[in-house]
């Protein structure tokens, strides 16, 4: 038979026992299998079934489906519990109370030893309590920067007092495991979510406004 009468018998086969797969005939094919169309046409059969009775093909699996395994990505919601236990382990339980008589503010604005104006500059931090809606969606709602230790130094030519804000970044390894990575911040005056604005305002404002007046 000619090419052409070849080729109108596999569009009739993929038609009737392979539909999804008619586009395969075309020039690219006669080509490849010119003068061996009865080996191609047994093949065809051997796979799809006779004429007009075609065989029902089993779906195609992935590797990780004949595994059983999810390839599904983890995420941070997925494992919420247990960044949550991390980052209380990792962070401090107690911290050592301010000073009574500290006065940062005042402190830097009385020291001259570089002579700089940067010297007096005061940087605080403030961590903001978890709003209702986050308490209660959970999954990716978490405190994870949190107030980390107080030192104070009064052995120096003048006062030094800093407050640690510790930043926990809840991670995925490759294998699929929690992992916490914590970034210790220095700040003049940390306050966590338990502060209030009377003691934000008496321990870095207030200064302030004396000193403005």
């Amino acid at each position: 038979d000619s090419d052409d009468t070849w080729k109108a018998k596999f569009v009739d086969y993929y038609t009737k026992n392979a539909p999804s797969k008619l586009s395969m005939v075309n020039d690219s094919m006669m080509l490849k299998w010119k003068g061996k169309y009865e080996i191609l046409m047994s093949k065809l059969v051997q796979k799809y079934g006779p004429l007009g009775s075609p065989i029902n093909q089993p779906p195609r699996s992935s590797a990780n489906s004949r595994s059983g395994k999810s390839k599904s990505k983890k995420t941070i919601a997925d494992f919420s519990s247990t960044f949550i236990k991390l980052i209380t382990e990792a962070t401090p339980q107690t911290l050592l109370p301010r000073p009574d008589s500290i006065n940062i503010i005042e402190s830097k604005a009385s020291n001259s030893e570089n002579g700089l104006e940067t010297s007096t500059f005061t940087v605080c931090s403030r961590v903001r309590p978890l709003l209702g809606h986050e308490i209660t969606s959970g999954g990716e709602c978490f405190a994870a920067a949190v107030p980390g230790q107080r030192k104070t130094d009064s052995t120096s030519a003048s006062l030094v007092h800093t407050e640690e804000l510790i930043l926990h970044t809840p991670k995925i390894s490759v294998m699929g495991k929690a992992k916490l990575e914590s970034k210790s911040h220095l700040f003049d005056y940390t306050f966590g979510p338990d502060s209030t604005n009377q003691e934000i305002y008496d321990l870095a404002c207030a200064p302030l406004v004396k000193r403005a007046l």
